[in-house]
């Protein structure tokens, strides 16, 4: 008998994200690995130009999903790919796995009360699981600080991996003339830290190059500083 898997890919809904990256190599090496004995069911965003490779059942989240979770029961196995997931089955009868990626809530919200409502949703969502995996033992850490981690679910660190691949043609950006420089990319927020980057610099001949999405008050602190130096 086939085992039918469940698997959130909602964030697909932005592809350039930290979470879009890592449903988009979860399911290609799942692809790669091609199980025979187990059939994926994708759970996918409205208006995604991303598409299986296997011609998988694929499934739109709508909004009675996100408030229900998902209401198949064909279903033996469930991944919520990320801790904040809406769709991890009510249903007793089908295993569920929960990635937690961090905790970031705890330095987005300063206020206790919201803080508490994730932690108890994140603590709801443990008790119905079957395993939960953790992607750094930094993350495993702050976890067992705030959750109870009941005897029967199995837990382990899984650590992510990179799809960096050599580009031998690559050229460095003309206005780019020194040869020793630091590069960092991301989002420009806060619980990135970028900040603390700027006094490594200061007193170097080294220069930070910042790519990613840079908006907001952060964003125009770090340039604020950096044009002051």
């Amino acid at each position: 008998m086939m085992t039918q898997i469940g698997l959130d890919l909602e964030r697909l809904r932005n592809t350039n994200s930290g979470l879009g990256q890592f449903c988009v190599h979860l399911y290609q090496n799942l692809v790669n690995e091609k199980p025979a004995d187990k059939a994926f069911q994708l759970y996918l965003p409205k208006n995604t130009a991303w598409r299986s490779q296997r011609n998988e059942q694929t499934y739109t989240v709508g909004f009675w999903d996100k408030l229900l979770g998902v209401r198949n029961t064909s279903l033996q196995l469930f991944h919520a790919t990320h801790q904040d997931s809406h769709l991890l089955p009510r249903s007793e009868k089908i295993k569920k796995i929960v990635t937690i990626h961090d905790f970031n809530f705890l330095e987005k919200y300063k206020d206790k009360a919201k803080q508490q409502r994730k932690i108890n949703n994140l603590q709801q969502k443990v008790n119905q699981a079957s395993g939960v995996a953790f992607i750094s033992k930094y993350t495993e850490e702050i976890a067992r600080q705030h959750l109870q981690f009941p005897p029967s679910v199995l837990t382990q660190v899984i650590y992510n991996g990179n799809n960096i691949s050599d580009f031998p043609n690559a050229t460095k950006p003309k206005w780019l003339t020194q040869d020793d420089y630091f590069f960092t990319i991301g989002m420009v927020q806060a619980k990135k830290n970028f900040h603390v980057l700027l006094p490594l610099v200061k007193h170097t001949n080294i220069t930070l190059v910042i790519a990613g999405w840079a908006e907001g008050k952060y964003a125009d602190e770090i340039k604020e500083t950096a044009t002051a130096m």
